[in-house]
């Protein structure tokens, strides 16, 4: 599993909706998010190897033009995965 910082080349309405429009149609990429801060968008990529991450990353990452640049974080090992949402407020 890889956690994958992007930044697209410009923050155009045009450039953000063909990101958002491009990673529809990957299967390696199981989640997107719109994010702020140094990086414009992270996304959780599942591969094989780094073989497999490496080929993803030159014909399927690489085709997408409006991508500026990336940041790669490969996970090691999952420590907690809770996908529940704790309800607290006024009773």
């Amino acid at each position: 599993m890889v956690m994958c910082n992007i930044r697209l080349k410009q923050h155009s309405e045009e450039m953000i909706q063909q990101f958002i429009d491009a990673v529809q149609d990957i299967d390696e990429i199981t989640e997107c998010y719109n994010t702020s801060g140094d990086y414009d968008f992270m996304i959780k990529v599942y591969a094989r190897d780094m073989h497999a991450y490496q080929q993803f990353m030159q014909h399927r990452l690489g085709a997408i033009s409006c991508l500026g640049s990336l940041h790669s974080v490969f996970v090691m090992s999952e420590t907690k995965n809770t996908h529940g949402v704790p309800l607290i407020g006024p009773e």
